[in-house]
């Protein structure tokens, strides 16, 4: 349960704190500008939450937890070049 308790806070809470001083050092953002944009995950995943446990239920987890992990590696990837906001 502790390790359990540990990777969730890593992996999902704790992500935040860096994604803000990333946002800083990155973008020159404020603490505004980062919570702007963190509400949009915080937004997306109140509207698509449903959806996406349907379609875990529907199609199995085995398919869509391969296809999550794609798309957040995508997302990362997305912020490696310097592009402008």
């Amino acid at each position: 349960m502790y390790v359990y308790v540990f990777l969730n806070a890593v992996f999902h809470s704790g992500i935040y704190t860096w994604l803000g001083l990333y946002f800083i050092h990155r973008y020159d953002l404020s603490e505004v500008g980062i919570g702007i944009a963190l509400l949009g995950y915080g937004i997306l995943g109140m509207i698509l939450g449903p959806a996406i446990g349907r379609a875990a239920n529907r199609w199995g987890r085995r398919w869509l937890i391969p296809a999550r992990l794609t798309i957040s590696a995508l997302s990362a990837a997305s912020l490696i070049p310097k592009l402008p906001l």
